[in-house]
């Protein structure tokens, strides 16, 4: 049964049982003869008009039930439009999460595209620069100026390509597209650790990551890589795991789980919570239907992060 009709039965139910105590009290007073009786004691006091009594009381209860009434009636429409509101706010909900999607969807593709072009045009122009500069240095033996002038344009167009493959990337990761999202991550764990020996990382996976939708595995990539910017621009930490798991529960309902611990310095206000890189990857993640947490260790040591993106 739906709640509107469990009311109408609740109210029914309640008038019945006014008019049965109204007839049980009715029949008590005239059995009783208590009007009469009720003259008889205000008869000393009829200087007071104790008699009216009765009167007045009689239109205190049409004026409470009128008062109830309009009461009741603002009441349900209060209700009403709250209930509107808050589909209204439902929708607007849902209407930014599809547009979170479609917003990190555009972004992920400019990035991947972007990523191309630079590979694409800016790589292959460095390397014809640098095969330019090699020729130009291995036929100038004699020439002391511009064998130096080549060999410097070759130490700069290859530091430049390494930098722009280091912002592809970046952009977009190779790895995920080629490996899958657990081997990708580990790809980006060796990478992050030779560049930071000073901290150890461990990682762990567990479960089937193949064959998941594009926008869980960018997230969850994303997540990582934030993850480890973090600890390496606050947290100056020692040790840091990355767990990766899959888990399905009695309700068959699959999700996987994300953890990123450290013993680094530990968040200390909320406010940092609400870093840029933490708010984008929390609106990821929410945009998927899942749950976002960052919390800090006992006496402000160490920081947690928690993510948990549905798979549906």
């Amino acid at each position: 049964m739906k709640a509107g009709h469990f009311l109408k039965l609740g109210a029914s139910t309640d008038i019945l049982i006014v008019l049965f105590i109204s007839a049980v009290i009715f029949g008590l007073s005239g059995f009783m003869e208590l009007s009469e009786k009720l003259l008889i004691l205000t008869r000393p006091f009829e200087a007071y008009q104790l008699d009216e009594l009765p009167m007045a009381l009689f239109s205190l209860f049409f004026g409470m039930a009128w008062f109830s009434w309009k009461r009741m009636r603002q009441t349900l429409s209060e209700m009403e439009l709250r209930l509107v509101a808050q589909r209204n706010l439902q929708d607007v909900v849902k209407e930014n999460k599809r547009l979170a999607n479609k917003y990190i969807h555009l972004q992920e593709e400019e990035r991947r595209l972007l990523a191309r072009e630079l590979h694409d045009e800016l790589g292959q122009g460095l390397n014809a620069i640098k095969i330019d500069a090699v020729n130009i240095r291995e036929e100038s033996e004699t020439d002391t100026l511009v064998r130096g002038s080549a060999e410097s344009i070759v130490k700069v167009s290859t530091d430049i390509y390494q930098l722009v493959r280091n912002l592809t990337h970046r952009l977009r990761p190779v790895a995920l597209d080629e490996l899958g999202l657990s081997p990708a991550i580990k790809y980006l764990i060796d990478s992050w650790q030779k560049r930071h020996s000073a901290t150890k990382c461990r990682f762990v996976s567990d479960g089937d990551f193949e064959e998941l939708a594009e926008n869980v595995n960018i997230t969850i990539f994303r997540l990582v890589q934030e993850g480890l910017t973090n600890v390496t621009k606050h947290a100056n930490a020692k040790n840091i795991e990355i767990a990766l798991h899959r888990i399905s529960n009695d309700d068959s309902f699959e999700f996987i789980e994300v953890l990123i611990k450290d013993d680094g310095v530990g968040i200390k206000n909320k406010t940092t919570k609400g870093g840029l890189g933490l708010v984008g990857i929390r609106e990821r993640v929410e945009a998927l239907q899942g749950s976002f947490q960052v919390e800090s260790g006992k006496s402000n040591k160490g920081t947690t992060i928690k993510a948990v993106v549905p798979l549906r």
